[in-house]
């Protein structure tokens, strides 16, 4: 094996190992602050400053060495020493006196937990640096063309090692172990380089290089300034922010169709650091085989900026015109719609990112100070690091500019044309900047490289103006549908729908719905059931305001009334805006003297709360939703059990249409590991959309007594709930308690924050519709009946008719009538005082 062939491999390990790294960082961080913005930028932040500083210092100490191999061994060992703590260090950090719900105590947070990760970031971005010196040096080719394909071959590792950490490993290993397999590859790669020195002849690779040979081939063939080096400098900036600010725009903009999983975040990760990787591969080769691009490079530069502003340009176009703004479809086969995923995702941008991708490599090419190439040392790790620094350092801006600044200020598709008109005006810029420093007629821009370049430019700016100036204009909107409300925020796309029926709906990235008031009798069911089986509840906590309406048992039914203490928790700040407009169905909830409403991730705000609560209600959570996964986990449950009162009721909502009964299994298992008692609700007998309702306690809830009494809703300007106006309707609702639902999971799995089962297992089974519905959904209240010991209990006939109800509506739903009328009137026979029950016979 050759030393190029062989240090490429171990260079592509490193960057599998990188990306391991950085997305189980960002898992660690989200689960420390609860706030996905936050978890992001800070390591995001972190990881980018840790690298620049790492590639500028870590780069000038380099070229003072003769070789560097066993240096760069050390770094990787150095980054697998510093990596090892911090997933200790980060869950410390939850035990400190600091509360990230204030200014002084998040700042505090922040910057601890930064420093947890920077000194391994540090080490990784030396790597480049030292490993491109030795090859430069010990080859002597170009700096651009050695740097680029090392930086092409590891982020081509880095791809992989976001797809493998993305879509299996956390699944089959566990998140720990998979951190721990990245360490392992850091230390293997130190390992394999120190066995390769000592098996190596001096000839080999430790012969001294003339560094007045290696100038020479490095030396550019036509005149620099100081100035000229400044202008690399500033284009190595703006070339990492641009190319952050569109990751993030792009992953934004792919939101409003792929389900928000971590297979559709992997999918577009993956496929922009392929680009990227291609892209410099691509560049790198041009510089070191076309005499053309040696002898040009500023030229290459401006046509590579005007180019990737004009195809960035079509993505939007394109992305639109291959979806429709559609979801993803469904298909019997589970790689259908991932495959669907990651192909729209290549078509639209693989091309922009490659061009995009090859100005880093030219930016080396042009980087060569003659102050630096004289002397004993070669200059490469300076030429490498220091560029890529001031690239990372754009990189950091750019990812929180877009985020945090640009996409809530002008909209999405706004800022996927700013980005695209900032690489042409930089193309402007470039072409002003070369012809005033007065290159050699080689460089000299010719009148139609100027036209063109100016006319991209005016292109970009005018669709700037001309496309619409929010998402909203480019809402999906069903035939009688109209707009009434939407925003964009740092994390999402809100908006209200009116239906030609006059219901308004709440949509969140264009095709996921949060509720609306078609639903309403169901919606405040949720939160009203809760109440109900405590009895007295005097605090209660709401996790998910939406519409509001589930919020709104609160303030529209009587038990409701004696509650003294209500919070409300919602991740997103601009669904409470939207909630506003549904004051019709919530008796304007949101203006309860008694409700406090805090923006957050329910379980951190939990966690970090010294209340207590009688009750603590969970709105429906969509399971396969990327980072959503941690409200099903055990160490949640257990945070949650902390806050209830002696006597406290925990609810959580499972839509059981979004899981397949494996997960279910695996949610209900863990659940009722932490809770003592535990007692299933239907929230409807709904084959179609079912929910389920798990309820944990500290203490056994007595069914025996007349749960409703007089707490029922009488109020005459909201609609009654036909289920809980006398309790056998309601126990049409019951299902069983902890004894016949353990029969029924106990052999299934625990998910964990270590193990997160249902993050990786329910988008798979909701793609590949293996929901929990129909006859599977039948069967399963069937099989949990049958396990239940209290055959002889008041709740027992209503549980069995509630079972003939499910059976009833599906049979309605299949058309087959006859069915329907046979279970409707075995269900009327076990329970005759059902005022439910009544009037679907009478209905007949």
């Amino acid at each position: 094996m050759t030393p190029r062939l062989f240090f490429a491999i171990l260079f592509f390990f490193s960057g599998v190992a990188a990306l391991i790294y950085e997305i189980l960082w960002f898992r660690y961080f989200n689960l420390l602050f609860g706030n996905v913005v936050y978890a992001t930028a800070l390591v995001l932040g972190g990881f980018f400053a840790g690298l620049a500083i790492g590639n500028h210092y870590i780069g000038k100490y380099v070229d003072q060495r003769q070789s560097v191999l066993s240096f760069y061994a050390f770094l990787e060992i150095g980054i697998a020493a510093a990596a090892f703590p911090a997933p200790f260090l980060l869950d410390w950090l939850k035990s400190l006196p600091f509360s990230s719900s204030t200014t002084t105590g998040l700042f505090t947070l922040a910057i601890l937990s930064v420093c947890t990760i920077l000194p391994s970031a540090i080490l990784m971005g030396g790597t480049l640096p030292a490993l491109g010196r030795e090859i430069a040096t010990k080859t002597r080719d170009a700096v651009a063309f050695s740097g680029g394909r090392l930086y092409a071959i590891n982020t081509f590792g880095a791809a992989i090692g976001a797809f493998l950490t993305g879509a299996f490993l956390p699944l089959y290993i566990g998140v720990w172990n998979t951190y721990i397999l990245a360490i392992f590859i850091n230390c293997t790669v130190a390992v394999l380089v120190f066995f390769w020195l000592q098996k190596s002849t001096s000839s080999t690779l430790i012969s001294a290089v003339n560094s007045q040979g290696l100038q020479s081939q490095n030396k550019p063939n036509y005149y620099y300034s100081d100035n000229t080096y400044s202008l690399v400098f500033v284009l190595s900036f703006f070339s990492g922010l641009l190319t952050l600010a569109l990751q993030v725009i792009w992953t934004r903009m792919f939101a409003l169709v792929f389900h928000n999983s971590v297979f559709s975040f992997t999918t577009i990760v993956v496929t922009f650091l392929l680009g990227l990787a291609i892209g410099t591969f691509f560049a790198a080769k041009l510089i070191n085989e076309v005499e053309w691009v040696q002898n040009n490079p500023w030229k290459l530069v401006t046509w590579t900026l005007s180019l990737a502003g004009l195809l960035i340009s079509l993505s939007g176009p394109l992305f639109i015109l291959l979806t429709g703004l559609e979801r993803e479809p469904h298909g019997d086969v589970t790689a259908w719609p991932l495959l669907w995923a990651a192909s729209t995702t290549t078509i639209v941008t693989a091309l922009p990112i490659i061009v995009a991708g090859m100005i880093l490599p030219l930016l080396w090419h042009l980087y060569a100070p003659k102050l630096l190439t004289g002397g004993e040392g070669s200059n490469v790790g300076r030429r490498l690091g220091r560029v890529v620094a001031i690239n990372l350092l754009g990189s950091i801006i750019g990812a929180l500019m877009s985020g945090f600044l640009l996409i809530p200020l002008v909209g999405l598709w706004q800022s996927l044309f700013f980005i695209a008109l900032s690489y042409a005006l930089l193309s402007i810029f470039v072409i002003f900047w070369t012809s005033r420093e007065g290159f050699s007629e080689g460089n000299h821009f010719t009148f139609s490289h100027r036209v063109i370049s100016w006319a991209v430019a005016i292109f970009l700016l005018t669709g700037a103006f001309l496309i619409p100036k929010s998402l909203g204009s480019l809402q999906l909107l069903r035939d009688g549908e109209k707009l009434a409300y939407h925003k964009e925020g740092k994390s999402a796309s809100v908006a209200v729908v009116k239906q030609k029926n006059n219901h308004l709906k709440l949509k969140v990235n264009n095709t996921y719905g949060l509720g609306g008031s078609a639903g309403e009798i169901q919606e405040r069911r949720m939160g009203h059931l809760p109440l109900l089986l405590h009895g007295d509840p005097k605090a209660v906590a709401f996790i998910g305001v939406a519409t509001g309406i589930t919020l709104s048992a609160v303030n529209l039914t009587n038990i409701g009334e004696k509650i003294q203490r209500v919070l409300a928790i919602e991740l997103l700040p601009e669904v409470l805006e939207a909630a506003n407009i549904f004051k019709k169905y919530t008796g304007d909830v949101l203006s309860d003297t008694r409700l406090e409403v805090r923006i957050g991730d329910g379980r951190h705000i939990l966690s970090t709360s010294d209340e207590y609560f009688d009750v603590i209600t969970l709105d429906l959570v969509t399971p396969w939703h990327a980072n959503a996964g941690s409200l099903y986990t055990r160490e949640f449950y257990s945070e949650v059990r902390n806050r209830l009162m002696p006597k406290g009721v925990f609810s959580q909502w499972l839509p059981l249409y979004q899981l397949g009964p494996e997960e279910f299994k695996i949610i209900a298992n863990t659940f009722q590991k932490v809770f003592p008692h535990v007692q299933v609700w239907r929230g409807s007998s709904n084959p179609r959309y079912p929910m389920l309702a798990l309820i944990g306690s500290n203490a056994k809830i007595d069914l025996e007594k007349n749960i409703l009494g007089k707490t029922h809703d009488v109020t005459s300007k909201y609609t009654k709930d036909p289920y809980l106006v006398d309790l056998p309707s309601m126990f049409l609702l019951y299902a069983g308690d902890q004894d016949s639902l353990h029969g029924l999971v106990k052999n299934a799995p625990i998910n964990s924050d270590n193990y997160p089962l249902i993050e990786y297992l329910a988008p798979i089974s909701h793609i590949s519709k293996q929901q929990f519905l129909g006859d599977t959904l039948i069967q399963f209240f069937d099989d949990l009946l049958a396990e239940s010991k209290t055959r002889k209990s008041q709740y027992y006939d209503a549980s069995l008719a509630g079972n003939l109800l499910l059976q009833a509506n599906w049979e309605k739903r299949k058309k087959n009538y006859q069915k329907r009328t046979e279970f409707l009137d075995r269900a009327r026979l076990l329970l005759p005082n059902s005022g439910y029950l009544h009037k679907l016979v009478i209905g007949l």
